[in-house]
């Protein structure tokens, strides 16, 4: 057949029509991808872990805003760089390696990374799956890297694996049943324990270890506690693997899940075999100690009254010898004093001072002797109150005075640095700096003494204050440096020869500064003279004002004279020589009207009789003493608020809160200080100014 004759129409419409479907499938396609790609970014954008891709050599195609996050930059502003263009070269170097390590596996690549975010700068620990992929002609195009945070997970892990180690290594025997008591669990320790193979009870219930011996009460309290859903604890008489028998101890509970149901029941056993026997040996060993104990006991309580009746005569002895002490001292101390004011010739008053010197020396002697014995039966009690310490270092240097001048002494002192006003016991860092500048005087021939202060700690409402006292003279050696601050120790028996001493006074000093927060020590070397330090803990207010300087005795005298010799005064006092000394203070030095009563019995009938401004008190009186007194005078209308004050030579603390508790309003002790007695006179009449009673 002859073909038909071309159609040229008819062929260019069909050759349209191809291409129109060929065009029409390409925009299908297209479109197509487009929202296969749209749907792939949404995807990555909503997945919560970090997603990125990259090209083979590195360079960013597409992110996730998580991976923004931690590179603290758009996707705009990623895509198209690389790992070097935001992270420092070792982190990128890293990164790179992990891109190769899966493009030449052909495969996913797991790796764990710490990573630190840019935005806020927290840290997590991350498992990175890197993933080539490839085109369908298996051409690779690129890395797909997914990162998630494990660091709970990790953490959880890691918790498991401790308390498993615990668990598997616990000295106490561990089983885990299922609500059937079947059992689940065993560690180590109750295999060793019980001398089976974990096979061998695997599966088991516990009665495998039943010996009989355990009474079945404790088995049916076991479960009554158990199906209650508490925990049990009691024992158990079991047998081992080899027949042998044990006691074990044990604690039941039930295993909760975060719901509330029990799904296992938890025991914690401990073999007790060993324990029990000793508790049997140790209970007929007590019973056989009983004797021996009510015996020790009886003899401890023996020798317990005989120490507090040692302590009780020791107390005694001091009291009472402080007081037959003190009484004469009075004596002495007053007379002389009586006679320095009676213009005395040069002689007589230089005999005078020596007899006022030596008696000072034996009262610093008895003061020494009672401070050790009330630090020791820690009856010692501290004052703390406002004091000048400029005052104080005048007084210091007024009462080395005499000393200085003796020997030619310079007496300097650097205080500058301290605070004008602190708030402690005055009297006793009056005392120990006393003490160490009455050493100084007394080991030094020539040259200079120094006091110098310095604050070497603050609080906000404490100073520790380092004093140190100096000098130049004959110096210490090593060896004698160590015993020095010991009782009754001086550096040998020749200085105790040559310049005398109770060996007292550097002892006191360490136990008063370590009463008030601090230490002592020395410094020195033979010939080269000495320095002592002190440290000592202050109370500091800036808003106290100084104390008031006290009068001196002129003063004192004459503010008495002048204000108060209207006054009539009572003085109680037994002894002969105390009564002409006290009298001739109070009448003829400060002019007061007194009468005398020789007895607590005396002191209240003249007080029945006549009116009196003030009374003056001594303790230990025949018939009735002083408390007894003053109890009764108290219980007189016109004597309820009449100041009483104790003049005795009862100078403990203990002795002081007597007087206070019996009524009486202060105390002041023997030997009397004129300007202390004439100080507290002033203090109790001035509220009372007023005419005679």
């Amino acid at each position: 057949m002859t073909p038909p004759p071309d159609r040229p129409d008819d062929d260019d419409d069909g050759s349209d029509q191809s291409a129109d479907a060929a065009f029409s499938r390409q925009r299908e396609l297209e479109t197509e991808l487009e929202r296969e790609k749209g749907f792939l970014r949404t995807l990555i954008r909503t997945i919560p872990d970090l997603v990125w891709l990259k090209d083979p050599d590195g360079i960013y195609l597409a992110c996730n805003p998580k991976f923004e996050r931690f590179f603290g930059a758009t996707e705009a502003e990623i895509v198209g760089k690389t790992d070097y263009d935001f992270v420092d070269a070792d982190l990128a170097d890293f990164f790179r390696a992990h891109d190769r390590m899966a493009m030449e596996a052909g495969g996913p690549s797991v790796n764990e990374e710490e990573i630190t975010y840019a935005d806020d700068g927290h840290r997590e620990l991350l498992e990175t799956i890197k993933t080539p992929m490839h085109d369908a002609q298996g051409v690779l195009i690129g890395v797909l890297g997914v990162a998630r945070d494990i660091t709970q997970r990790r953490h959880a892990e890691d918790q498991i694996r401790k308390l498993s180690r615990a668990v598997e290594q616990s000295p106490s025997s561990i089983v885990i049943t299922d609500l059937d008591a079947r059992i689940e669990f065993v560690n180590d320790a109750f295999l060793r324990t019980a001398g089976y193979r974990r096979e061998e009870v695997i599966g088991q219930n516990p009665r495998i270890l039943q010996s009989g011996e355990t009474p079945k009460e404790t088995y049916h309290a076991l479960w009554r506690a158990l199906q209650q859903g508490q925990q049990w604890q009691g024992e158990f008489h079991n047998r081992r693997k080899d027949g042998s028998e044990y006691v074990e101890s044990a604690i039941i509970a039930p295993i909760r899940q975060e719901d509330g149901r029990i799904t296992h029941y938890l025991a914690v056993k401990e073999d007790i075999t060993e324990k029990k026997r000793n508790a049997e040996e140790l209970d007929r060993h007590r019973h056989h100690l009983l004797d021996l104990v009510a015996e020790r006991t009886l003899q401890l309580a023996q020798a317990k009254d005989a120490a507090e009746a040692a302590n009780r005569t020791k107390s005694s002895f001091l009291a009472n010898m402080s007081h037959e002490i003190r009484t004469p001292m009075n004596a002495i101390i007053g007379l002389t004093h009586l006679l320095q004011r009676e213009q005395p010739t040069e002689r007589q008053h230089d005999r005078l001072q020596k007899i006022a010197s030596s008696a000072s020396h034996l009262l610093g002697v008895l003061n020494d002797i009672l401070d050790i014995s009330k630090i020791e039966s820690e009856k010692l009690v501290l004052e703390s109150a406002p004091f000048s310490l400029n005052e104080l270092a005048e007084n210091l240097e007024s009462l080395i005075s005499d000393r200085l001048l003796a020997k030619g002494l310079r007496f300097e002192t650097d205080l500058a640095d301290l605070p004008t006003l602190l708030i402690g016991d005055r009297m006793r860092v009056s005392q120990v700096l006393l003490n160490y500048l009455a050493n100084a005087v007394k080991f030094t021939e020539a040259g200079v003494i120094r006091l110098r202060g310095r604050v070497i700690e603050e609080g906000a409402n404490t100073l520790l204050i380092r004093f140190e006292v100096s000098d130049t003279g004959i110096g210490i050696s090593a060896e004698v440096r160590q015993r020095l601050f010991q009782a009754f120790e001086q550096a040998d028996a020749s200085t105790t020869r040559t310049f005398g001493g109770t060996g007292l006074g550097l002892a006191i000093n360490r136990r008063l500064a370590r009463l008030m927060g601090g230490d002592v020590g020395v410094e020195s070397e033979p010939g080269q003279g000495s320095t002592f330090w002190i440290t000592l803990r202050f109370g500091k207010e800036d808003w106290l004002e100084p104390p008031p300087r006290a009068e001196d005795d002129n003063r004192l005298e004459d503010a008495l004279r002048r204000d108060f010799s209207h006054c009539r005064i009572l003085l109680a006092e037994d002894d002969f020589i105390n009564q002409e000394v006290a009298l001739e203070l109070l009448r003829n030095a400060a002019g007061l009207h007194t009468d005398l009563a020789v007895n607590g019995e005396e002191a209240l009938a003249l007080a029945a009789n006549t009116a009196y401004d003030l009374i003056l008190m001594d303790v230990q009186m025949p018939l009735m003493d002083g408390l007894e007194a003053t109890r009764a005078l108290r219980l007189l209308p016109a004597y309820a608020h009449t100041p009483i004050l104790a003049m005795t030579a009862n100078a403990f603390d203990e002795d002081r809160q007597r007087c206070i508790a019996a009524g009486m309003n202060g105390h002041v002790p023997k030997p009397v200080d004129p300007d202390r007695l004439f100080e507290v006179m002033l203090h109790w009449l001035r509220p009372h100014r007023r005419e005679p009673r």
